[in-house]
């Protein structure tokens, strides 16, 4: 294992990039903020425990969808995200995670439509 250590940024940049696919949605601030205490504690296995620590956590192991609004007028009721219904697409036709067309319809709104949706 290389033992250079990891500047703060290079760390956020993976959590960026990797705990997008990881987490089929990006990592929030907070998020990013827990994995990057967790990183510091953890020696010279950090580069493996944080990798571990992806890939067993629940954003990864179960499809959530807990990150929509409430439809107005329909209490109870909530709007899947972009991200969110990449996931439900990817899953149900390819059985694997969203790719990067998928992601990035995600991230500029198209999904956010029934005419993006069906669009991709």
């Amino acid at each position: 294992w290389d033992t250079n250590p990891v500047s703060d940024n290079c760390l956020r940049a993976f959590l960026d990039s990797f705990g997008l696919k990881v987490f089929r949605r990006p990592v929030t601030d907070e998020e990013k903020a827990n994995f990057v205490s967790f990183f510091k504690s953890r020696g010279t296995t950090a580069r493996q425990d944080i990798i571990g620590l992806l890939l067993l956590s629940p954003q990864f192991l179960y499809h959530l969808e807990n990150s929509g609004r409430e439809v107005p007028g329909r209490p109870g009721l909530y709007r899947l995200t972009g991200y969110e219904i990449a996931s439900r697409l990817s899953f149900q036709y390819w059985e694997s995670s969203p790719n990067d067309e998928l992601l990035t319809a995600a991230r500029n709104g198209t999904l956010d439509t029934d005419e993006g949706v069906r669009s991709v």
